[in-house]
């Protein structure tokens, strides 16, 4: 059988994405995930990427070596990768929102990681905040 899993990352875009790249993204990779089983969400903030993607585990794990060969990202870090009994957005191919400071800086457990000297380490301290920041954005938006 395969098992539910879900996979947190967050990647630095290599270039500048206008809300026009964006939404030429989310246009390519939205029916591909719906084919393959694949929800999720994706969070945008000054160039850095916060995604969440979830599914049959195979799908997942194809997606993510995807991922990591997309020259659009630098600077990967896989934050969670565990199974899981249900979605957290099953109805969602890839939901998606651009995200401000002031937006964030709001939320409990908010942290600097875009202007820490060191995200890899700062982001391997905060995994329990950024499940918050997820759980809140789908509760909240």
């Amino acid at each position: 059988m395969n098992e539910l899993i879900h996979i947190v990352y967050i990647s630095f875009a290599e270039k500048h994405f206008t809300p026009q790249d964006l939404k030429a993204l989310l246009g390519d990779i939205r029916p591909k995930n719906a084919e393959r089983g694949i929800t999720g969400l994706l969070l945008f903030q000054n160039g850095a990427f916060i995604q969440v993607i979830e599914g049959p585990s195979q799908a997942i794990h194809s997606l993510f070596e995807v991922i990591q060969k997309d020259r659009r990202h630098s600077r990967i870090v896989k934050l969670v990768e565990e199974p899981i009994e249900k979605r957290g957005f099953p109805d969602w191919s890839m939901g998606f929102r651009d995200i401000s400071a002031r937006k964030t800086s709001r939320l409990k457990g908010f942290t600097d990681l875009l202007d820490h000297p060191n995200p890899d380490q700062k982001l391997r301290e905060i995994t329990p905040q950024v499940r918050y920041l997820l759980k809140s954005f789908t509760k909240y938006t």
